[in-house]
């Protein structure tokens, strides 16, 4: 299996092993604010991806990666794929209800029977894993199972292990060499939108 990368229009690919090393984390934060008068505020932030890929690599995808470190230390967003075959990324194009099975999408390419994939809402943080039931047609996707909660036109239809809009939180590129292979562990996060 090889993960990607994809920076800028160019695309990085990886030969990992089964999982690869990926530990994702869905984080809560909570963050207090205190004011010069003394009135204290909590912010919450709940849902944001973060997650940590250990990788190793050979030194032509070594020079590659110092590409995509020089553009990804700018703040600039990349995609990951654990499969660089499944980096399938809609919207809704209708309402999705709930209890039902049928999905509108924009686009179905990319998607075929058995693919694994998240459906999230864009304003109340609704999300949910979605198994594709037979081969998508024009227009609609079928879930496995009924979904539990309803969605809207423009919410997000998109492979579970793939994320459109990543952020880097390393702070260096610095790999560890050890004969002709090197290591280094990923530390992304989800653009908040």
């Amino acid at each position: 299996m090889a993960i990607r990368i994809t920076f800028d229009s160019n695309n990085i690919d990886i030969n990992v092993g089964e999982n690869g090393g990926l530990k994702p984390v869905q984080t809560h934060k909570r963050y207090t604010n205190e004011a010069n008068s003394g009135r204290i505020e909590t912010l919450n932030s709940f849902g944001a991806d973060e997650f940590t890929f250990a990788a190793s690599f050979d030194l032509a995808t070594y020079y590659k990666l110092r590409a995509f470190w020089s553009y990804a230390r700018q703040h600039e967003t990349f995609s990951f794929a654990m499969d660089s075959t499944k980096t399938g990324n809609t919207t809704l194009d209708g309402a999705a209800a709930a209890d039902q099975t049928t999905i509108p999408v924009t686009s179905e390419s990319g998607f075929s029977d058995g693919d694994i994939c998240l459906i999230e809402n864009a304003t109340d943080d609704k999300a949910e894993v979605v198994v594709i039931n037979g081969a998508p047609t024009s227009g609609s996707i079928e879930a496995t199972s009924n979904l539990y909660f309803a969605y809207v036109s423009g919410d997000s239809f998109r492979h579970l292990e793939y994320w459109p809009s990543l952020l880097l939180m390393n702070d260096r590129f610095d790999p560890k060499q050890s004969g002709q292979t090197f290591f280094w562990t990923f530390k992304f996060r989800e653009q908040p939108a």
